[in-house]
């Protein structure tokens, strides 16, 4: 048998028909996972503003595929365990991440508290890898996968600080949550302390995300351009004092040039993103 090595023609408008039907897949996939919950498919319908008869076959496809979980025949969804391969596969073979490990394996023996590294999404401050110290048994615990907000974190500051400009007025203009009662939830004070942030290179949150946790963050660069990730140090409070935060400071920064280093960016270059 001889295949046909000719590109398979595909009408214009099949073309943006199967554009938009993985666009609504994908946002089938989002709502799910923002609601943290199984959904029924009226509730995926109404969230996004499709007719049901729509969700109800993008859900099928994605469940057929194991993208999505069903609860019986007609019962709810919820995100399906396939996703979990993808997630590994993504994570384990990412460059960032094959950089940072033997780097945060080393920070861990020598600073004795859990280092995390987290990016920047839409939704929030995303922790692909974090690892504690095996010969503790009471330390801080970070899920990977696990998605903060921004105005909450050390690591959320950080990537505000030494980011796109734009993503803080997006942040303020979401509304700032409170998840503790230390939260800054006051627009002003949260610009300002995103401008000390971007003037002292490192950023430190205490019981502001869990009233139990600090952490210390620093911004990982890409040839001193935007900040493309933060690594961090979390401890149970109180023991990041004003003398720890510093050590934990000079620790972080001399890790995340190093994470650079092997990623292939250069030194880092600090810089200074005053806020006004």
């Amino acid at each position: 048998m001889v295949e046909d090595s000719r590109p398979l023609a595909i009408g214009r408008g099949h073309h943006a028909a199967g554009i938009q039907a993985l666009d609504r897949g994908l946002a089938v996939l989002d709502v799910i996972a923002e609601a943290d919950r199984a959904l029924t498919v009226g509730e995926i319908a109404e969230r996004l503003g499709l007719t049901t008869p729509t969700v109800s076959r993008l859900a099928a496809t994605l469940r057929n595929r194991g993208l999505l979980a069903q609860e019986g025949r007609s019962g709810p969804y919820a995100l399906g365990l396939e996703l979990a391969r993808f997630a590994h596969r993504a994570l384990s073979a990412h460059p960032l991440e094959v950089a940072a490990a033997p780097v945060m394996e080393r920070l861990v023996r020598e600073l004795g508290e859990t280092v995390s590294l987290a990016v920047p999404t839409d939704h929030g401050v995303l922790y692909v890898r974090s690892q504690g110290p095996d010969d503790r048994v009471l330390h801080v615990s970070i899920p990977v996968g696990k998605v903060l907000p921004y105005s909450a974190t050390a690591t959320g500051k950080v990537l505000l600080a030494y980011g796109d400009p734009m993503r803080v007025e997006r942040v303020v203009e979401a509304g700032l949550v409170a998840r503790t009662p230390r939260t800054i939830t006051d627009p002003d004070r949260f610009r300002e302390a995103i401008a000390h942030v971007a003037r002292e290179g490192f950023a430190v949150d205490r019981g502001e995300s869990d009233a139990n946790v600090g952490c210390v963050a620093v911004p990982v660069f890409r040839d001193g351009s935007l900040a493309t990730a933060a690594l961090s140090c979390s401890a149970v409070l109180p023991v990041i004092t004003d003398t720890r935060a510093q050590e934990m400071r000079t620790s972080l920064a001399a890790a995340a040039e190093q994470i650079s280093e092997a990623y292939g960016w250069g030194q880092p270059v600090r810089r200074r993103m005053p806020r006004t």
